[in-house]
């Protein structure tokens, strides 16, 4: 989980984000991904706080050590190995898939004046010469699939900004501790995932009654408990590893 520390941090999935312009883009089209085998590496991506009653019920919900502190789902336990999608780039069958491979891809960043800019995976395959989504018409205007990429993301965006909400909440009480997974992988391995941080349940419990009562007015206390159930999925990828492992 951890990022490399001598080059530019670029998004989970991202390497080429450009801003969405007319002229740049005057005839490219967004054509949908027909499977999601560009996520096959993505072993983390962040969460926003609507989505964490999905993703508890078959992923670990766990802190990064660095900020911004917001939930991350664990989608694999090797790195460059996502455990929900086959070589055929199709996503394990009634599971929750995350807003931000959904995204994918349309991606926010940010201006030096603040604004957000939409940008786009330049070498995506959905970015093509032909299709019948084009990002621009004829006359310049933003195309219906530009329209629904900027909804999209900004909905994120700000459920992302709520869990990072939730995160620096957490840190604040002092409610987060460093923590490790250990899984017994194919052939025998053990291996140790670390880098991450989950809730303390003992001191959550003996939070002040002001506090909890605005984090239940918040909704942060039903994320507490959505993370808190999404611990029980570590055993769970192990078991798709050594299924993985088997089929493969």
């Amino acid at each position: 989980m951890d990022e490399t520390a001598d080059r530019p941090q670029m998004p989970v999935l991202y390497t080429k984000p450009i801003a969405i312009d007319r002229q740049a883009h005057a005839g490219k089209h967004f054509v949908p991904p027909k499977d999601l085998r560009f996520a096959r590496g993505a072993t983390h991506v962040p969460l926003g706080m609507a989505e964490l009653a999905f993703a508890a019920r078959h992923y670990p919900i766990v802190f990064p050590t660095a900020a911004p502190a917001g939930p991350l789902a664990i989608l694999g336990l090797e790195p460059g190995k996502n455990l929900f999608v086959d070589a055929a780039g199709r996503w394990a069958e009634d599971h929750y898939i995350p807003a931000y491979i959904r995204r994918f891809p349309f991606v926010f960043t940010t201006a030096t004046d603040g604004q957000f800019i939409l940008c786009v995976e330049e070498t995506a395959a959905a970015l093509a010469d032909s299709g019948d989504a084009p990002l621009f018409q004829p006359d310049g205007t933003p195309g219906k699939i530009v329209e629904e990429a900027l909804r999209f993301s900004g909905d994120f965006h700000a459920q992302v900004t709520l869990g990072q909400a939730f995160g620096d909440a957490l840190n604040a009480q002092n409610l987060l501790f460093e923590n490790r997974a250990q899984a017994k992988l194919p052939g025998g391995r053990d291996f140790t995932l670390q880098g991450f941080r989950t809730l303390d349940a003992a001191k959550f419990d003996q939070l002040a009654d002001d506090v909890y009562l605005d984090w239940r007015k918040k909704g942060f206390v039903a994320a507490v408990h959505c993370h808190l159930l999404s611990l029980g999925n570590w055993q769970v990828l192990a078991n798709r590893a050594a299924r993985a492992s088997k089929a493969a």
